[in-house]
């Protein structure tokens, strides 16, 4: 592919043309939050909405996610128009997923209060309506179970299970404030040796049956 140069928050860089602005940056150490972004994969679901920044030349911040970098692309990830973007999708996020973290097996390791920390904003938003699932826990698989209720839908595990893995057996259901992920039926061989899916989720929505928290 073609070597194109850009510049983000005046960092000289050089990359490959038609690739994704955050996949370029995180590449080069420039950190641009995220929670839904998978290296390995080739797709973005664009849902958490945490990686605006703003590029010269467009009248509003975009998401680094679904940019293609061009040659002379100037970025810019620390705006205030760009940090307050942020901190409102953030707080969006948290209304959908239930806080319990003392109970949490993810409490202190965990990718939301990392993000909060960073935006310097509170876990718990303010004044907003809580709008997560009181659905029960899903508890087919023979190895982890899923909470609706603390999904934030950032759709890493299809990701993982469907274009990395390939197994195929997670996937988005229904639309908007309805939406889950389901479980296809499988068996313990499908998963055992991989358990990327649970690993990779960001909200402790995916738990192992076997962790003592639960």
């Amino acid at each position: 592919m073609k070597k194109i140069n850009i510049t983000i928050d005046g960092i000289k860089i050089k990359a490959e043309e038609g690739e994704i602005l955050l996949k370029v940056a995180i590449e080069n150490n420039i950190y641009i939050p995220n929670l839904c972004f998978v290296k390995e994969s080739t797709l973005t679901p664009a849902s958490c909405r945490l990686c605006f920044v703003e590029i010269a030349g467009k009248k509003e911040p975009v998401t680094a996610c679904t940019v293609k970098v061009t040659e002379g692309m100037e970025v810019y990830t620390n705006t205030d128009e760009v940090i307050r973007l942020r901190k409102k999708a953030f707080a969006l996020l948290m209304s959908t997923h239930r806080i319990e973290c003392k109970t949490c097996h993810k409490n202190k390791n965990c990718e939301l209060q990392n993000m909060a920390k960073y935006l310097k904003t509170p876990l718990i938003p303010k004044n907003m309506e809580k709008l997560y699932k009181t659905l029960p826990i899903n508890t087919s698989h023979p190895i982890f179970s899923y909470d609706p209720g603390k999904c934030i839908l950032c759709g890493r595990c299809v990701l993982i299970c469907n274009e990395i893995v390939k197994k195929r057996l997670l996937n988005f259901a229904y639309r908007g404030i309805k939406t889950i992920i389901t479980i296809s039926p499988s068996t313990n061989s499908d998963c055992s040796s991989c358990l990327k899916c649970v690993n990779m989720c960001p909200a402790g929505a995916l738990i192992l049956k076997s962790d003592p928290k639960i």
